[in-house]
């Protein structure tokens, strides 16, 4: 996601408590793309900790999953949307934001 010139990125984190110790930063991001597996703490406790802290930061899981069910649990813990890992890329030069 780098080469889009259209997104600023403020902050990275290499596992959940990492992210955890990191927000809110100096400059909150409007979006965290969480990926679900991670060390020390995982996709989904930081996304619980972000929902209930950091309500106004949108959360999007990365995930390798396509079981309905575990898309439920993600959304119910605070996530706003998921992308598949397995995805194919857009043609455009940039990702579709709302």
């Amino acid at each position: 996601m780098r080469p889009y010139p259209n997104i600023k990125f403020v902050l990275e984190a290499d596992n959940g408590q990492e992210l955890i110790d990191k927000l809110p930063g100096d400059e909150a991001p409007d979006v965290i793309l969480m990926d679900l597996r991670m060390p020390q703490k995982d996709g989904i406790e930081a996304t619980k900790y972000v929902a209930r802290h950091f309500p106004q930061i949108h959360v999007i899981c990365l995930t390798m999953f396509e079981d309905e069910r575990f898309v439920s649990h993600m959304m119910e813990v605070g996530a706003n949307g998921y992308l598949l890992k397995s995805a194919e890329r857009r043609k455009s030069n940039a990702p579709s934001w709302k």
